[in-house]
């Protein structure tokens, strides 16, 4: 009796060591599951963190190469964003043959656009600001797809930013691996993209708020505020290190007769055209204001004088070659030039210098207007010699 008895305790002795088996497995991926979703959010709350601390688009998109990668496990990531001139962010973690990465890229902006309700923007148009990391991988592969031969894109979660009702772009992983990505991270993504909306409309919103602080409303060059700032800190660099530093100040001859005769409406149809002139035919390197009324001012830092001559001669003849505005009225400018140059760079004050423009404009006028006057140390004001200048 008693041996039937022993015999009968093994299978229950069994089974209990199975139910406490499953229960330490449970336990553990009970610990696992909570040491995840620790990491994720821990993620989460870093990347959040980080990411409403920029200000800008470039930053924004510095964020997410260094925390995204801690969160998911991709081959390439995309970020489109629809804020003015379009910009489209790719950063690989892992080598990509151009030509898939290229149609990834594709059907990308492709999606983006159908989440937008908009036709696909053309690659053409848009800026595409590429980061290739400079990881070593030596056989190592995040992606787990294979290094050689750059590998197909197999799977991918793509999700709009959308923020304050409005489309923003679009945020996409991709993966070389077949369902590389489970439902968790899918929400977990989800969390990622609008934490990016909202930052990326912030940055929308303080950058219209800097170019309506700082832009002319009528032309849409920089205006008289701004120039005041620029001014002060080109000429500061200038002096620091000793650098050339040059300033036109440029005025539209005769404007109170298109005011007076023609209207302000035409009057600021002509500021316009003239301030849309003048902004193609600076340099790229160039700062073009509104100073006050038809009065306008171009920085040229680290230019002489005599590049700073040349530029005002091209603006000249630039605004020369205008159609005349209503009733035959000829729209014309004259220019005053003035720089800092090595000799006085120790001593010139910057009141000086744009006393020393404004007196060259004034001696334009005198001499009769539509012309470019220099104005060199202490000497009077004279008619630049632009002819020598052009042929050397």
């Amino acid at each position: 009796m008693a041996r039937q008895t022993r015999s009968s305790e093994v299978p229950v002795a069994e089974t209990l060591l199975q139910e406490l088996e499953a229960e330490r497995r449970i336990s553990e991926q009970r610990k696992s599951d909570l040491s995840q979703s620790v990491r994720e959010l821990n993620g989460l709350r870093s990347f959040g963190a980080a990411v409403n601390e920029r200000l800008d688009s470039a930053s924004i998109f510095d964020v997410l190469h260094e925390h995204l990668p801690v969160m998911f496990d991709y081959a390439a990531l995309f970020v489109l964003s629809l804020q003015g001139k379009p910009q489209l962010f790719c950063c690989t973690r892992v080598p990509l043959d151009a030509e898939v990465l290229n149609k990834a890229r594709q059907n990308f902006v492709i999606n983006c656009s159908y989440m937008a309700g908009s036709e696909p923007v053309p690659l053409s148009e848009i800026e595409i600001v590429e980061d290739r990391t400079k990881e070593v991988f030596s056989g190592h592969d995040v992606d787990g797809g294979g290094t050689n031969g750059g590998g197909e894109i197999l799977s991918h979660v793509t999700l709009p930013l959308f923020s304050g009702g409005d489309t923003l772009g679009g945020i996409s992983i991709v993966s070389r691996r077949k369902a590389a990505f489970s439902q968790r991270d899918i929400q977990l993504f989800s969390l990622v993209s609008y934490q990016l909306s909202t930052a990326l409309r912030n940055a929308l919103l303080l950058k219209q708020t800097w170019e309506m602080a700082v832009h002319d409303q009528l032309t849409g060059v920089f205006n008289r505020r701004h120039f005041d700032e620029r001014f002060q800190e080109e000429f500061r660099r200038s002096r620091r290190y000793g650098h050339p530093f040059s300033l036109i100040i440029c005025d539209l001859d005769h404007f109170k007769k298109f005011n007076d005769t023609l209207g302000h409406v035409a009057g600021d149809e002509v500021l316009q055209a003239v301030a849309k002139e003048l902004q193609g035919g600076v340099r790229n390197t160039d700062l073009l204001f509104r100073y006050g009324g038809e009065e306008f001012c171009v920085l040229l830092p680290e230019s002489s004088i005599e590049e700073a001559l040349l530029v005002a001669e091209g603006l000249r003849k630039r605004i020369s070659m205008l159609p005349d505005a209503a009733l035959g009225f000829p729209i014309r400018m004259s220019f005053g030039v003035a720089g800092v140059t090595s000799d006085d760079a120790a001593t010139l004050e910057p009141t000086s210098l744009l006393v020393k423009a404004d007196k060259a404009l004034y001696q334009a006028k005198t001499l009769g207007r539509n012309r470019v006057c220099l104005s060199i140390a202490d000497e009077e004001p004279v008619e630049a010699d632009i002819s020598n200048l052009e042929r050397r």
